[in-house]
């Protein structure tokens, strides 16, 4: 064995170490240590429960399951999945509690349970807190263009400076409502779940609209599409078009606002585009060569 092999294994192997000393009964601690953060983060439990479901361990498998056991019995009235809870307290954080994309984990995150276990029980037992999660997305939507508008600090990046259609959350909008669809159908709920006013086609063709900029494909077709970019109310994609403000980018943009936007690549955003489908073949290799 090369030595290179040698230290993915053991890389491997403290990575599951480390998990498994997060791992309670809720789900994922943040931290194993004492001084470290003993809650259960919402996006982190998803995020983490992904890499999990390669190894087959069902220990720790059954960590993400808790974790979606903890998110549904915290849920707010509106809908909201918290940002964290502390397991030990029940505390519920609501300092920097912007959470929007802990409903869109929520979502992908059951998908995911479904996938690995096939536990239609479970999934009945928590659809109608997936289905209001769902509609509490629907409602971060606040000028029904079809995308999700985020506060700053209204997910993950609270950090950075990104706000209004912020292309990480809505590149997991699109992967959630495809999640929450699908659900759905092995539930037979097809006729009752909820249905925001734009599908996830629609969220797709939005996100390429107005985050890719491609000045070819602008000349030649922004006539045409004119009055169908009006009917999905992004007027703000024609304004800096129009200006001129901006060239091709040879990757999507991370946030547009009105009359301001992103111009950086927010690399894992555009990786998820490329992993949800929302990125073709052509934008794809953009992305990549980046």
């Amino acid at each position: 064995m090369s030595n290179e092999c040698k230290l993915i294994d053991e890389a491997y192997a403290q990575a599951l170490e480390i998990v498994r000393a997060c791992a309670v009964l809720s789900g994922y601690r943040a931290s194993a240590l004492t001084a470290g953060y003993p809650q259960i983060w919402s996006r982190d439990s998803v995020v983490i429960f992904i890499g999990i479901a390669a190894t087959g361990d069902p220990q720790l498998i059954g960590a993400g399951r808790a974790a979606l056991e903890t998110m549904a019995a915290h849920q707010s009235r509106l809908g909201l999945i918290q940002l964290n809870v502390n397991p030990d307290t029940g505390y519920i954080s609501t300092e920097n509690a912007g959470a929007v994309d802990s409903n869109l984990w929520y979502i992908i995150g059951h998908y995911l349970h479904y996938h690995l276990s096939g536990d239609l029980d479970f999934l009945r037992r928590h659809w109608s807190s997936l289905d209001r999660a769902l509609v509490w997305l629907d409602y971060q939507d606040m000028n029904e263009c079809g995308l999700l508008e985020i506060p700053e600090a209204g997910d993950w990046m609270d950090l950075l400076a990104v706000r209004y259609n912020v292309l990480y959350d809505n590149v997991l909008y699109y992967a959630a409502l495809l999640a929450h669809e699908e659900l759905s159908r092995a539930l037979g709920e097809e006729e009752k779940r909820h249905r925001p006013r734009v599908d996830a086609a629609g969220v797709h063709e939005r996100i390429n609209l107005l985050m890719w900029i491609d000045r070819c494909w602008v000349s030649e077709h922004f006539a045409e599409h004119l009055d169908r970019l009006k009917n999905m109310r992004l007027e703000w994609f024609m304004l800096y078009h129009n200006m001129g403000t901006i060239s091709s980018r040879p990757f999507y943009l991370p946030w547009v606002a009105f009359r301001e936007y992103g111009d950086w690549c927010d690399s894992l955003a555009n990786l998820l585009a490329i992993l949800t489908g929302v990125a073709d073949g052509h934008r794809t290799e953009h992305i990549c060569a980046t």
